[in-house]
C-alpha cells in the first residue's frame, strides 16, 4: 500500500496530467486522470482541491458535450466551495468560474433563464472584489451568446458594447 504522505503529490500529478490531456483535446484521457486526482482529494478530505478538480472535470465533460455530467460536477464544486466557512481569494475565483461555466452549460441546454441567473450571481460576487473583475469579460461574453441564441438583437448589441469595452 502507498503511504498517505505520497497522496498529495499523486493528487497534484494526476490533476496536472488531466489538465495536460485536456489542453491537448484528449478529454476522455483527461477525465481518467482527473477522476484519480478527485479520488485522492476525497481520501485526503481536501475539499478545496476536490472542488477544484471537480471544476476541471466539468470542463472536460462540457468539451465532449456531456452536459449533464458537467452540470453534476459543477454543482458538487459549487456546493463544496460555497459551504467553506472561510473563503479565500482562490475559493472566490473558483466560485465565479463555476457560475460562469454553469451559465454556459445552461445556455447550451437552452435554459436561458437559469443561465442568466448564474451570471447575475457572478455580478453579485464580483461587486467589491476588484481581484475578480477580469472575470467580467467571461460573464458578459456568455451573456452575449445567450442574447444571440435567444435572438434578442437589442440586448445583444448592448452586451456587445460591454464585451468590446472589456476586451
Amino acid at each position: 500500500a502507498r503511504k498517505l504522505s505520497n497522496y498529495p503529490l499523486m493528487q497534484t500529478a494526476f490533476n496536472g496530467m488531466g489538465s495536460l490531456y485536456h489542453e491537448k483535446g484528449k478529454h476522455e484521457e483527461a477525465l481518467r486522470y482527473y477522476q484519480r486526482a478527485l479520488s485522492i482529494a476525497r481520501k485526503l478530505q481536501d475539499l478545496t482541491a476536490a472542488a477544484t478538480i471537480a471544476l476541471n472535470i466539468s470542463g472536460a465533460y462540457k468539451e465532449v458535450n456531456k452536459l449533464e455530467d458537467a452540470y453534476t460536477y459543477l454543482v458538487y464544486a459549487l456546493n463544496t466551495l460555497e459551504s467553506s466557512p472561510v473563503k479565500t481569494t482562490h475559493n472566490w475565483l473558483h466560485i465565479v468560474m463555476c457560475h460562469v461555466r454553469l451559465a454556459e452549460v445552461y445556455r447550451r441546454r437552452r435554459l436561458f433563464d437559469k443561465a442568466v441567473q448564474s451570471l447575475d450571481k457572478v455580478d453579485e460576487i464580483i461587486a467589491g472584489k476588484t481581484y475578480l473583475e477580469p472575470f467580467l469579460f467571461s460573464q458578459h461574453f456568455v451573456r452575449l451568446k445567450i442574447f444571440y441564441d435567444e435572438e434578442k438583437d437589442d440586448e445583444f448589441e448592448r452586451e456587445l458594447v460591454k464585451v468590446k469595452e472589456l476586451a
